[in-house]
């Protein structure tokens, strides 16, 4: 078993977590920061700082990357856990056995508040990826908070705090300090330092001054890294790939766009809403959309165009052999890829996938970017493609599934392939993703371009 020597940044990341009762890590990914937090916590159980230890993690992340950290290292080995993920009989079977630290997926959160309500055992908590409780009206943001004053230590690990603007900080601060920097209510928060740029109150704006003013009230709070300024990566190559609809198709798109509604041989594509327009358009986008009978209710998928597929069997091609991962959104785009290439296998099909892609035994894998953004480490093989075939809204999924590659331990250069079809939807989310603008904007954007006369 391998002896584990923290970096120096490692050192100051533990050694901060051990200085505060609460406290955030800030570090991008492939900086270690799930080791530098295990021998914080080490340190706070064996001084009695800490009697027992909760970790909440998006899923895949609570089955297996803090479980395999405490296996891999000698230091962590004497750390007994238990993982509460799996049906109920089973979380409860292992909630019985004493343990140093628990570790529970977010989607079991509230099961577990409302198990222990005011017993609530855990004095230490780690929130990993804290950004999954940004959202203040989020009922596992309020059950977190609910039991917050039974928490002596509380710890938030993230690698992207405000994926979409400083207003996903205040819930986040919030666990940490009770509202004292930022107010206890996020509408006090929103008034304060941000304006309303639309009528109708859904797109907000920082006033003049308010980001350094909100820098400077939560400065302490945090340490924040930056994986450039303490490892040297391979370079990271964005690779946008235009393709143009045919003239037929890329009316029929305009149609959907403008109208609502689409027309495709026999069937008709009615959309109540600009919301559901959106994607509808984006599975226009990617070759295939998705019909409702509006008497049976039942869906079926109708095929549009090939001109993501055909990229894609380029940039196979051109991979001479060296393993691609494709990232899809819609099931319908999982099983055309899965028609077009029979041997493709999901992430989600064993649990050795990740083994196996590091071993250069998968040569296309595919994955959805909100299963597989956090917590895979896949630079250690031969793969070092990614192919958008389709893309996301997500600022914080993007970034963290490129960097499932990007990451140390790569030893070649990242190329992040993006197939962007022309004049349509993948326009803006390629902007979205690049400026973090938000998705509200973008559509007011596409909005007046469309009704411009």
């Amino acid at each position: 078993m391998a002896t584990l020597s923290l970096k120096p940044y490692q050192q100051r990341a533990r050694d901060f977590v051990l200085s505060a009762t609460h406290c955030g890590l800030w570090l991008e990914m492939g900086l270690g920061k799930t080791a530098a937090t295990l021998a914080a916590v080490k340190a706070l159980l064996w001084s009695g700082d800490a009697k027992q230890v909760l970790v909440i993690a998006p899923k895949r992340v609570a089955m297996g990357v803090w479980s395999n950290e405490i296996n891999k290292w000698a230091q962590f080995n004497d750390l007994s856990y238990q993982v509460l993920v799996g049906p109920a009989k089973l979380r409860m079977d292992r909630l019985k056995i004493p343990a140093d630290i628990y570790v529970i997926n977010y989607e079991n959160l509230i099961w577990l508040v409302e198990l222990w309500g005011e017993h609530w055992p855990y004095d230490c908590v780690v929130v990993d990826e804290s950004t999954k409780l940004k959202a203040p009206s989020g009922k596992r943001f309020r059950a977190l908070r609910r039991v917050r004053k039974y928490i002596t230590r509380i710890v938030q690990l993230t690698g992207t705090p405000a994926p979409n603007g400083y207003l996903d900080l205040w819930s986040q601060v919030c666990l940490l300090d009770g509202g004292l920097r930022l107010g206890k209510s996020f509408g006090a928060y929103k008034r304060r330092w941000f304006r309303t740029t639309d009528y109708q109150g859904y797109r907000w704006e920082l006033l003049p001054g308010a980001k350094a003013e909100i820098d400077t009230r939560i400065v302490d709070l945090f340490i924040s890294m930056r994986a450039e300024d303490y490892i040297t990566l391979p370079e990271l190559v964005i690779n946008d790939i235009p393709l143009e609809l045919s003239a037929w198709d890329k009316a029929l798109y305009k149609d959907l766009e403008n109208e609502l509604f689409l027309q495709l041989g026999n069937t008709s594509i009615e959309v109540i809403n600009a919301a559901a327009a959106t994607g509808k358009c984006h599975q226009f986008a990617n070759g295939a959309v998705y019909l409702v009978d509006p008497e049976t209710r039942e869906r079926s998928v109708i095929s549009v165009h090939d001109l993501k597929l055909d990229a894609l069997d380029s940039v196979i091609e051109e991979a001479n052999g060296s393993p691609v991962m494709v990232a899809y959104w819609y099931n319908s785009d999982r099983d055309r890829l899965k028609e077009r290439y029979p041997w493709a296998e999901n992430i989600t099909d064993s649990d050795d996938m990740e083994a196996r892609w590091n071993a250069g035994e998968v040569s296309l894998m595919l994955v959805h970017p909100d299963s597989a953004g956090h917590g895979l480490n896949l630079q250690e093989g031969p793969g070092h493609d990614l192919f958008w075939f389709s893309l996301t809204w997500s600022c914080d999924l993007y970034e963290q599934l490129n960097k499932r590659l990007h990451r140390t331990g790569q030893q070649q250069r990242v190329i992040v392939h993006r197939p962007i079809v022309v004049g349509t939807l993948d326009e803006e989310m390629v902007e979205r993703v690049e400026t973090k603008m938000s998705v509200q904007e973008l559509l007011k954007k596409r909005m007046e371009r469309l009704y411009e006369f």
